[in-house]
């Protein structure tokens, strides 16, 4: 599943064990916002874990955004991955697995840094 520019909303998402998410993104400019927005209501089976595969074009914390509105965990990152965005989850909980580093922003009831996992907001665009 590959998302490009723009706002996506969904209730729930149930991502199969083949599935990889694929976000392409890039440097919003004052006339047109190239960001790549996800709306998700609630998630079945831990959240996208290792298959969120962010394919992106700038190091903008705001260029990939997610907001997770339900209240259980939601689960990110590839060992040994830099990933960018801001995730939001005010009523649940964000999970960096295993040595997972995102840059960027995390805000959320409560945060889980796994073994080694780092969260970086230095060197942001």
């Amino acid at each position: 599943i590959t998302f490009y520019p723009g706002k996506y909303y969904f209730n729930y998402v149930d991502i199969g064990t083949d599935c990889t998410i694929d976000v392409h993104n890039d440097i919003s400019t004052e006339d047109q916002d190239n960001s790549v927005m996800i709306f998700v209501g609630s998630v079945a089976g831990g959240g996208f874990g290792d298959r969120l595969n962010l394919n992106e074009d700038c190091t903008n914390a705001f260029a990939f955004r997610l907001y997770y509105a339900g209240q259980g965990t939601m689960e990110f990152g590839v060992a040994s991955q830099s990933d960018y965005g801001t995730l939001i989850a005010p009523s649940g909980t964000i999970s960096l697995r295993n040595a997972a580093i995102w840059n960027g922003h995390i805000w959320a009831q409560n945060v889980v840094l796994q073994q080694n996992s780092e969260i970086n907001n230095d060197n942001l665009d």
